[in-house]
């Protein structure tokens, strides 16, 4: 609105909140679900989310997004129950033809826009680790047991019958599904077995997370046997026997199936995102493709505050978009591009990490704020991010009983809270 842009934004549910309204056919929220971020860190810049607990359940964070878009009166400019199916691009046109179909009627509608931005998410489509681990498949297949990822999880009742669970995936969600379901076990000799490359007995041996009892780590698996699980430990192997339901905590792909590869007619010069080993391709800053930047991505980069860095990548977009703001030449922008590439190999970070942020995300935000031309992010908000993480790495069971209080922008202008008791380090 500030640079006067015409903006048409297509939602397939049927109302906003995307991943966050747990009846949509594409949340990935369970019933259980709590934030593992503090509310003053998640929050939009522009838009205070409070909350009694720092730690909101996934209704409340649907409830602030609604309350977002009601206070800068964005309903008029969403369709909801609107399926894209199909974009094209025409050089000719300097116009994108978008194809898209209303779930209402089930009629499909035709319209040109100049520019593109693709804010799909990343939480939809699982990643399944079928032809990285031999015999896991088969496990499926030929029913020895039950297997789900965790993308379709809901309520720990459908675990609570089995005995020897395995969950593999370390990740936010990996911990906290593990922790609910060994927490909901109805045999008390059942166990969870929380299956990561991070683990090793060599180093720590066989000991309860945390505060569960009946949760144990255990190292990256290598295949499946039947319903006999096979870990490496530094090149020792180990076994476990009778495994009966194997959880999928492995992550998400990035998928755009409305961005077709293949050329639709002669007129059609639709620029091909290409995704490799989980990483999309060709883009400057992780948001303009460089090839045609009338295209742009919103909320690719993860292990981060999202909605903070969703304010700065649109902030960017519409600046560039209107006009108000330029880009590199694309000569220029592939030299950044490939100067990333070289930073990651050079840490040996993989390039299906090459979205992930982690502490990365601060400079990250200050170089998308400053092209944006809009203020950087305040201080405070990295600092009780850092505390979080560290205290939820600490005990995965207890962190969120934290109240997080801020009071003012810089470093320093904030306190935790446990019980009554001023924690703040």
């Amino acid at each position: 609105r500030k640079y006067e842009l015409d903006v048409v934004a297509f939602e397939k549910a049927s109302n906003v909140g995307g991943t966050w309204e747990i009846k949509n056919d594409s949340s990935s929220m369970y019933d259980g679900l709590r934030t593992n971020l503090p509310s003053r860190v998640m929050e939009f810049p522009d838009f205070p989310f409070i909350s009694d607990s720092s730690f909101p359940t996934h209704q409340q964070v649907n409830s602030y997004l609604h309350q977002y878009a009601i206070h800068f009166d964005l309903m008029p400019y969403i369709q909801l129950n609107a399926c894209v199916l199909q974009t094209k691009y025409s050089k000719r046109l300097r116009k994108w033809t978008v194809v898209w179909s209303n779930l209402n009627d089930s009629t499909q509608n035709l319209d040109l826009f100049d520019r593109i931005i693709v804010c799909n998410g990343h939480y939809t489509v699982p990643q399944e680790p079928f032809d990285e681990i031999p015999g896991l498949r088969e496990y499926s297949e030929n029913n020895h047991g039950f297997l789900m990822h965790s993308h379709y999880y809901r309520t720990p009742k459908v675990f609570a019958d089995k005995e020897n669970i395995l969950s593999l995936g370390a990740g936010a969600s990996g911990i906290d599904i593990s922790i609910e379901i060994a927490q909901n076990l109805t045999n008390q000799s059942a166990k969870v077995y929380l299956s990561h490359r991070a683990c090793s007995f060599s180093k720590a041996g066989s000991v309860p997370y945390s505060r569960v009892q009946n949760l144990i780590q255990y190292p990256g698996l290598t295949r499946m046997e039947g319903t006999t699980a096979v870990f490496d430990d530094m090149g020792a192997e180990i076994k476990l026997e009778n495994i009966d339901a194997i959880l999928l905590c492995t992550g998400y792909q990035y998928s755009f199936p409305f961005l077709k590869a293949e050329q639709l007619d002669d007129d059609d010069d639709t620029p091909k995102v290409n995704v490799i080993d989980n990483f999309v391709e060709g883009l400057y800053r992780h948001v303009f493709l460089i090839e045609e930047p009338s295209l742009a991505f919103v909320g690719l980069p993860f292990q981060v505050a999202p909605f903070p860095l969703f304010h700065f990548q649109t902030r960017w977009i519409a600046a560039v978009f209107s006009g108000n703001k330029s880009l590199p030449s694309k000569e220029e922008m592939m030299l950044t591009y490939k100067e990333e590439l070289e930073q990651l190999n050079e840490r040996q970070i993989p390039i299906r990490h090459g979205h992930k942020m982690g502490d990365r995300q601060w400079e990250y935000n200050r170089i998308i704020s400053d092209l944006a031309g809009t203020e950087n992010d305040i201080p405070v908000r990295k600092s009780m991010y850092v505390d979080c993480g560290q205290s939820r790495r600490a005990d995965p069971v207890t962190y969120r009983n934290r109240k997080y209080i801020q009071f003012g922008p810089h470093e320093s202008d904030w306190r935790v809270v446990v019980n009554g008791v001023d924690e703040t380090l």
